[in-house]
């Protein structure tokens, strides 16, 4: 299982890719739907990290999913 994050700040995308953590810069709000989608999807995502702007966009999905119970584990980094 590995870590993923998927965020609309350059800057904390390259952080992460700094430290050697896939990462996901988002440009639009359906790119970042649709990375969201596709991250739920993988078994190979243990654990997704999203930026606040990419939560907000995506609530309803996560909120099913978190219901669920089931991987991947959801964070959501603070501005």
């Amino acid at each position: 299982m590995k870590y993923l994050v998927i965020a609309d700040n350059p800057d904390a995308v390259s952080g992460f890719q700094a430290m050697g953590v896939q990462s996901l810069l988002v440009k639009s709000d359906k790119e970042a739907l649709d990375a969201v989608c596709d991250a739920l999807k993988s078994r190979k995502v243990g654990t997704l990290v999203l930026s606040k702007h990419v939560e907000k966009i995506t609530e309803n999905v996560l909120k099913d999913h978190r219901e669920s119970g089931r991987l991947p584990f959801i964070m959501t980094l603070s501005d």
